[in-house]
């Protein structure tokens, strides 16, 4: 059987091996770790160097003359201030291939790419990977777009904006790298053809989300409905309706006034009978008095007709596209089905009676026609019975002539006047006004009932919500166990993983204020109108719906009070914004998302300190991340305390260099020492050397790197022993 240290062939590095036989031996005939780097050279940086170019016009030095050999385990590389450590790591993150330009402080415009001799094009860098493959590039380019990463790199500066980004809701990228690393762990029959989580939940959720988009076209429908009621209600609208109503009566006062005079119907006591033109104009009159009847009655038929047709069209067309809806459904279920061998009808039936309905539309537009044509004959018969009328009375003595005139301007009078008070379902007339006043007394009721169904199916949307969160919660089982084997971090950290609901209040508090003025109404105020909004929010718990319903639907009162009818709500709205629109911002719950996340001990992400966040996104990485690619830090332990350094980061990252390359900048001893780097570079840099960056490389066991890890590290050996006389002298 054979043995394998990890040291360096020096009594020195025996030492080390005998100090930690865990970590640097091996009884086997491979290990691990060794045979993994051999079998995914790609995986694995080799080598370094960094010279000027050709012709390169700089005389400084910088980099020039770099040639650095790459461990495949834990490289830790240290130095003092400003000695050009993260200058080394982004050399090698920009060799990599990188896509995190925007966190580098070193090759950045503003300090090495600066300057009129443009001293980061002057140079070069070459990366050689296990595998043979070679990359050089200028230090002033950035990443290739369209070639893949093939280095990791994270800066405490990458730490802080994701996690403060992910708390202030201006990013989603926290979540998209959680989603990376559970599709990651995602069993492969799960999933199946899908390329991330993203797919493979849109697929598996695509119900819920039709459900949630179901109950938003409602309240689209409700809101609608409510902003035209509350319109209604205010006193602009009640004034229009008495002024136009005010408006008809006195119409109708003057109609009153212009009442034909009565004239008396001539007798004639000699005459035993009427005579044949008498008898026949009473005759006409009574004609014409039932056609008028009949066309009365015949125009009430055709409104409801009128009323039936345009009901029954929505309905058919309503029909129309619930079939064509259906039919898309089918066709993606019956492509979906195949794959399982079933048969689309075996298990969907979907069936409209949408030609009943077309039938019944057409009977009415039948009866329609039918009215029309009988309205048409009246009219003829009318005009003939008119001249008729008009005949006989020219054959009349003057009084008869007289009477029979007088009878015909008052039927015209009494017609005028039936028209102008109407009834209550004809627009514009007395009767059609004093009936929407007497119902403006009903509207606060009806405002009400919309008002909860509002409320209900905020509720509704926010059930489907949940339940995308709940149902997402046993993708974390396998990380879970991981992380319950690595000592310290599931006991005493309690690192846990979350899908939970998540508010974005600094958008939501953008978009209000974008719809509602500041200068009126109940959010007045530049500071304290969002201060105000902002606290009304931190009082909801968007995980319980009777809390969401009633904290959203208190925004909505506190935007006019509650003593104020709908209507005051229009003033407060900004140019252009309707009342709808606004309903349809606060209640459709867009901002509110089925999110994952980390905690701490209980603790959620929002409410960790800075440095509680950078722990649990190193716990990300480090150990859960199946990400083979070679990771570099830049000081992963700023923002942290000793011991939780030695305590967490330490055994991470003793179990995350077994299966990556690690390249960490660091000034924590703990981490160097402790985490027994297989690979150290000190760096240095001499300004008065033409700015010559010099990196000494070896194993912490080398008696040269060993001295630069204790004055680095530890303050120099002095200072080392005068704590260490404290502590235990």
């Amino acid at each position: 059987m054979k043995t394998w240290i990890k040291a360096e062939p020096t009594f020195r590095g025996l030492l080390h091996a005998i100090k930690e036989p865990v970590f640097r031996s091996y009884i086997g005939d491979v290990p691990p770790k060794k045979a993994f780097v051999e079998a995914n050279g790609r995986l694995f940086m080799k080598r370094l160097q960094i010279s000027a170019k050709a012709g390169a016009k700089t005389s400084e030095k910088w980099f020039s003359g770099t040639d650095l050999p790459l461990n495949p385990d834990l490289v830790a590389v240290i130095g003092n201030k400003g000695s050009g450590k993260s200058g080394l790591a982004e050399v090698l993150a920009l060799a990599g291939n990188s896509k995190a330009h925007d966190f580098f402080t070193f090759l950045v415009d503003s300090r090495f790419k600066s300057g009129s001799t443009q001293r980061a094009g002057s140079f070069e860098a070459k990366l050689t990977w296990r595998n043979g493959d070679e990359e050089i590039v200028s230090l002033d380019q950035k990443a290739k777009a369209e070639l893949p990463e093939r280095v990791k790199y994270i800066s405490q500066t990458y730490f802080e904006d994701l996690c403060n980004d992910h708390v202030t809701g201006k990013s989603d990228r926290f979540s998209m790298e959680i989603r990376k690393v559970l599709f990651s762990h995602l069993d492969q029959a799960d999933r199946g053809s899908h390329q991330n989580l993203d797919e493979y939940l849109a697929a598996k959720e695509q119900p819920v989300q039709e459900r949630i988009e179901g109950y938003r076209r409602e309240l689209r429908r409700v809101s609608a409905q409510l902003s035209e009621l509350e319109r209604q209600s205010g006193s602009a609208h009640e004034n229009e309706l008495k002024e136009k109503l005010a408006s008809k009566k006195l119409e109708l006062g003057d109609l009153q006034a212009k009442k034909p005079a009565e004239v008396l119907k001539p007798g004639d006591a000699t005459e035993a009978s009427p005579t044949a033109e008498a008898q026949r104009l009473g005759a006409i009159a009574q004609e014409l008095g039932q056609l008028e009847l009949a066309s009365a009655a015949a125009d009430a038929t055709r409104r409801a007709l009128v009323e039936r047709r345009t009901v029954l069209t929505s309905v058919a067309e309503r029909l129309l596209a619930f079939e064509q809806q259906a039919a898309r459904t089918s066709d993606a279920l019956r492509s979906e089905l195949q794959q399982v061998n079933v048969a689309l009808d075996d298990v969907v039936t979907v069936q409209t009676k949408r030609a009943q309905v077309l039938e019944v539309r057409n009977a009415t537009e039948h009866a329609l026609g039918e009215l029309a044509m009988r309205q048409q004959e009246r009219a003829g018969k009318f005009e003939i019975l008119v001249q008729e009328r008009t005949r006989l009375q020219e054959q009349l003595d003057q009084p008869n002539k007289d009477y029979q005139d007088y009878v015909v301007r008052l039927a015209a009078w009494e017609k005028s006047v039936k028209v102008l008070v109407g009834q209550s379902d004809e627009a514009e007339t007395i009767a059609f006004y004093e009936s929407r006043l007497a119902e403006l007394a009903g509207l606060p009721v009806r405002c009400k009932v919309l008002e909860a169904e509002q409320d209900g199916l905020v509720k509704k949307i926010h059930a489907e919500l949940l339940s995308v969160a709940e149902s997402r919660r046993p993708l974390f089982n396998v990380v879970e166990q991981l992380v319950a084997t690595v000592p310290g971090v599931a006991t005493e950290l309690k690192v846990g993983f979350q899908s939970g609901l998540f508010f974005d209040r600094q958008g939501f508090v953008e978009r209000f204020f974008s719809l509602v003025k500041q200068n009126t109404g109940g959010f007045r105020g530049d500071d304290e109108g969002p201060a105000k909004l902002f606290t009304m929010l931190r009082a909801i718990d968007f995980n319980d719906a009777d809390s969401v319903s009633t904290g959203l639907r208190a925004i909505r009162i506190a935007i006019t009070g509650a003593d104020s009818t709908g209507a005051a709500l229009l003033p407060i709205l900004r140019t252009k914004v309707t009342a709808e629109q606004l309903y349809e911002y606060l209640f459709d719950l867009c901002h509110l998302e089925a999110k994952f996340s980390l905690s701490l001990a209980g603790t959620s992400i929002q409410q960790m300190s800075p440095g509680q966040r950078g722990a649990l996104l190193l716990i990300f990485y480090l150990l859960v991340d199946t990400d083979p690619t070679p990771l570099i830090l830049d000081q992963p332990e700023e923002n942290l305390d000793n011991q939780t350094v030695y305590s967490m980061l330490v055994p991470i990252i003793q179990r995350a260099k077994e299966r990556r390359q690690i390249v960490m900048v660091t000034h924590n001893a703990n981490l160097a020492v402790c985490c027994d780097a297989e690979q150290i570079i000190h760096a240095e840099f001499d300004r008065s050397d033409q700015f010559a960056l010099a990196y000494a490389s070896g194993a912490v066991e080398s008696t040269e790197l060993n001295r630069s890890v204790l004055d680095v590290l530890e303050g120099t050996t002095p200072a080392f022993d005068n704590r260490r006389n404290k502590y235990f002298g």
